[in-house]
């Protein structure tokens, strides 16, 4: 409630709250143990342990057993702020190092810099923050409305772990179905024949291994154009002086929205350039996670570094770590499993002969019941209204030229009056198709007068709540917009109910549609 803007502050005083704990307390196997808060953290993390543990939760000991567990995890600053905000030193030192590189212009003040550029150049604020030991440093162009500017026109796919996870797949796939490849491209061509007699004579050298190759600075390694230059006149406070002084940038800014869009598309250039190298590499912004056999990643890794090397791209070699069954990409870890056949092996044996009479027995119950079970049917409600013309008219009023958005939310709030009795105290799955209205309903609030109204609306229909959950869902697949098209026609139940509701706000019966 507190984070949804419903209260400013919190409802109930600390006395309040601490004989709520202590009851809690006392319910416990441990009260002792449940009563201590980890410093730095805002939950009773025992306590909350072991509730789990009582109601069966199998994840009880994450929070303060297991060996990475929350307990010791890192502090959550509810005491006092972290210390991560470089100070104006720190910030200096950092221009000095980049204008030493020729990432920008050296120190100028306000008057060399209108007379170097024109009276129209932007400044731009640089903040730092501290990440992992390393003082990363961000250009905030948002504040300065240059990112207001420019629109990505491309969409980022962001599929590097999926692509490597399935590239992994088909390859182990291949070694273990004993010889012979089968590839069903999208085209539906199939690829198929028969493995190399060098992978089933020597499966140490067929092992599956990988790497993440990083890009350095990779938006310092390219230049932006002479004339935008005003557009990102990086500005800091000389801590000596006071003074305001500015860098004229020569390379992407970390921080700017066309920095990303742009920097992606030359990402995406050198990915196709690693595939047609046959590289087993997929992308991740600045970074390529590949995989590779053992007997061909020393070779591999060559062609990336003379790839690299070409194009005039510097990776972070002090990061970078050679080919190996472990790697860390992007935040996770992957493991490949090396004995691959006798691990699936292992999985058939147990699957065949190690079933009970019992396990049998629910097996032919369950195929019983998938070749000739009757399906699960379900009980459809549903209306179809036409608005009043009355409610038209006042929305049309307020200057509004599209409606869609204020339709739609009005048909969730008035499902939630007629079919009130049926979702209190329920799980309410509700789909909706409309951004705006899925965003609305979600933070309870909108900026629009009209929307705040009909939310209003909606909290008082729930004044004897649902758990509600708020989802996208395509029009083709929301099985509510046949009955908004006119469309009655429910292929999977046998009978539907209509209902025929009147208004909330004006208690007037809807025209049905």
């Amino acid at each position: 409630m507190l984070a949804l803007g419903k209260y400013e502050e919190a409802p109930f005083s600390v006395q309040a709250m601490g004989r709520l704990r202590r009851s809690w307390f006392a319910l416990r196997e441990d009260p002792a143990a449940a009563a201590l808060q980890e410093p730095g953290q805002p939950f009773f993390l025992e306590a909350l342990s072991q509730t789990c543990r009582a109601v069966g939760d199998e994840d009880w000991e994450v929070l303060t057993r297991a060996e990475d567990n929350y307990a010791r995890g890192r502090r959550l600053g509810v005491d006092r702020p972290f210390p991560r905000v470089a100070v104006p030193e720190q910030l200096e030192k950092q221009f000095e190092e980049e204008e030493a590189l020729g990432f920008m212009y050296p120190l100028s003040e306000k008057e060399e810099l209108t007379e170097i550029l024109d009276p129209h150049w932007i400044p731009v604020r640089r903040f730092a923050i501290f990440q992992q030991g390393k003082l990363r440093c961000i250009d905030d162009l948002s504040e300065n409305s240059v990112n207001s500017s420019w629109e990505v026109a491309e969409k980022i796919d962001l599929r590097a772990i999926d692509e490597l996870l399935w590239i992994t797949s088909r390859l182990m796939q291949s070694i273990v179905d004993r010889g012979f490849v089968n590839l069903r491209l999208s085209s539906g061509e199939v690829i198929s024949d028969s493995l190399h007699t060098v992978w089933r004579t020597q499966p140490e050298s067929a092992r599956s291994v990988l790497k993440c190759v990083d890009l350095k600075s990779a938006h310092k390694q390219y230049a932006i154009r002479p004339c935008d230059s005003k557009r990102c006149v990086v500005s800091l406070q000389r801590p000596s002086d006071g003074q305001a002084v500015g860098f004229i940038s020569h390379t992407l800014p970390f921080g700017s929205l066309a920095s990303v869009g742009l920097f992606n598309r030359v990402a995406r250039l050198i990915h196709c350039i690693l595939i047609e190298l046959d590289c087993l590499a997929c992308n991740y912004y600045d970074d390529y996670p590949v995989l590779d056999v053992s007997m061909l990643s020393a070779n591999t890794e060559k062609t990336i570094r003379k790839l690299m090397c070409l194009l005039g791209v510097i990776c972070s070699k002090d990061k970078e770590l050679p080919f190996s069954s472990v790697a860390d990409l992007l935040e996770v870890r992957l493991v490949v499993v090396r004995e691959v056949d006798s691990l699936f092996g292992r999985i058939q044996c147990s699957g065949v002969h190690r079933l009970s009479s019992t396990d049998r027995e629910a097996f032919a119950v369950l195929q019983m019941r998938m070749d000739a079970g009757e399906p699960r049917r379900i009980q459809v409600r549903y209306f179809g209204v036409t608005l009043s013309d009355s409610l038209v008219d006042l929305w049309a009023e307020s200057g509004k030229k599209h409606l869609i958005g204020l339709v739609e939310l009005y048909a969730l709030v008035l499902a939630r009056f007629v079919w009130g009795r049926l979702l209190d105290d329920r799980r309410v799955l509700y789909f909706i198709d409309h951004v705006g209205v899925l965003a609305a309903t979600i933070n309870c609030t909108s900026r629009d007068e009209l929307w705040r109204t009909l939310l209003i609306h909606l909290e008082r229909a729930d004044a004897k709540p649902c758990i509600g959950w708020y989802a996208r869902v395509p029009s083709q697949s929301n099985p509510a917009d046949p009955p908004s098209r006119g469309c009655w026609i429910f292929p999977m139940c046998e009978h539907a109910i209509r209902d025929h509701p009147a208004c909330f706000a004006t208690g007037e019966l809807l025209r049905s549609s």
